[in-house]
C-alpha cells in the first residue's frame, strides 16, 4: 500500500460518502473515551478525491468518535485519488476483518462491493476466500442480497431476532408486510421454526382468501392479541398461533376445541391418555395406559369401563 501520512482536517472529510463502508456498528460513546484517553493508535485511511475532499476507506467509526470530541482534524494515511477501487475495497475488509469477525451484513457489503470486480461466481469466491470470508458460491449467493434488505430487516438480523433465512424469505414479501413481521418476531422473540410456522399460516390464509399478508396481519383478532397488555410475550405467541391455525384450518380446530372442552370431564388422571387422530382427520382413537403393578392395571381398566359410560365421551367422538 502506498500511501503519505498528514493531518487532516474533519471538515475535508466527505462524512457523506459510504462507498467502502462495511462496518455496521454504532458503538461510538466507547471509542470516544479510548480515543480521548489514549489518543488515535490507528490513523483513518482515506482516498483523495479532488477539490482538497477526501472519503474514508477505513475508519468510519473512529471519525465519528473524532467529530464527537470536536477534534478539528486527525492524522490520517492518505491514497491518491487514482488508486483502484479494487485496491480500496481490500483495504477496507481487511481492516474490519482483521478487528474482529464480521456479521452477515458485513459480509454482504463486502461481497457486493467485491462483485463489481468479480461478477462471475468462481471468481468472487476466490477473491471472497482469499479475503478471509466465504468462499462456497451457494453461501455467497445466500450473503449478497443480505444488504439491501430494509433497514429493519437488517437490524433483525443484526440482532439475531431474524436468521439471514428468514430474513430473506421475508423479503419476498410486499415491503409492508416484510417490515411489520420482522418488527412483530423481534418483539416476541419466536424461535425460527415458529417464524416459519406463522409465516406459512399468514401466506396460505393470504391466498386462500385473496388477500395481502398485511391484510391479515390487520385483521381485528390479531391487533387485539398484539395490544393486550396483561400478556406477555409467550402468551401473545400462543395466542397467535392459534388464531392463524384456526383461521387457516377452521374444522381442526373446532375438533380441537370440543375435545379439550370434553377431555377434562372424563377425568382421566395422570395413567391414561386418550389420543385423538391426527388433526382430527381420522376416525380411530388410541387410549394409552401407565401402570407398575397387577392392581394399578386392574384399576385402570376399572377406569375405562366408567369411561364407557361418560356422556362426554360420545362428544369427543363425534
Amino acid at each position: 500500500m502506498t500511501y503519505k501520512t498528514e493531518r487532516i482536517a474533519l471538515s475535508r472529510i466527505d462524512a457523506a460518502d459510504f462507498t467502502f463502508r462495511i462496518t455496521t456498528r454504532f458503538d461510538i460513546q466507547p471509542l470516544a473515551v479510548s480515543l480521548k484517553t489514549a489518543g488515535l493508535m490507528a490513523p483513518l485511511l482515506l482516498r483523495a478525491k479532488g477539490n482538497s475532499q477526501f472519503c474514508i476507506v477505513s475508519g468510519f467509526r473512529r471519525f465519528v468518535a473524532c467529530e464527537k470530541l470536536a477534534w478539528p482534524e486527525v492524522e490520517a494515511r492518505i491514497l491518491e485519488a487514482d488508486t483502484p477501487h479494487l485496491e480500496c475495497v481490500r483495504y477496507a475488509v481487511t481492516d474490519n476483518a482483521l478487528q474482529r469477525e464480521l456479521n452477515p451484513i458485513e459480509i454482504s457489503r463486502s461481497l457486493k462491493l467485491l462483485r463489481d470486480h468479480f461478477p462471475q461466481p468462481d471468481r468472487l469466491a476466490k477473491a471472497a476466500n482469499d479475503l478471509g470470508m466465504p468462499g462456497n458460491p451457494a453461501i455467497i449467493r445466500k450473503f449478497l442480497p443480505l444488504c439491501d434488505l430494509p433497514p429493519l430487516i437488517q437490524q433483525g438480523i443484526l440482532t439475531q431476532s431474524l436468521s439471514p433465512v428468514m430474513a430473506l424469505e421475508l423479503a419476498e414479501l410486499e415491503s409492508e408486510s416484510a417490515v411489520t413481521l420482522a418488527a412483530l418476531f423481534a418483539d416476541l422473540r419466536l424461535s425460527l421454526n415458529k417464524q416459519r410456522e406463522i409465516l406459512q399460516l399468514l401466506a396460505d390464509i393470504a391466498a386462500r382468501d385473496e388477500l395481502t399478508v398485511m391484510d391479515v396481519l390487520s385483521e381485528r383478532d390479531l391487533q387485539e392479541i398484539l395490544a393486550d397488555e396483561n400478556a406477555d410475550r409467550g402468551m401473545k405467541a400462543r395466542n397467535i398461533r392459534h388464531c392463524l391455525k384456526k383461521r387457516r384450518f377452521p374444522a381442526i380446530s373446532a375438533a380441537e376445541e370440543r375435545y379439550a372442552r370434553h377431555i377434562k370431564d372424563l377425568k382421566l388422571g395422570g395413567d391414561l391418555r386418550l389420543i385423538p387422530p391426527k388433526d382430527f382427520e381420522g376416525s380411530v382413537y388410541t387410549f394409552q395406559i401407565s401402570f407398575r403393578t397387577i392392581s394399578e392395571l386392574k384399576a385402570r381398566l376399572a377406569d375405562l369401563n366408567r369411561i364407557t359410560a361418560e356422556a362426554a365421551l360420545p362428544e369427543i367422538l363425534a
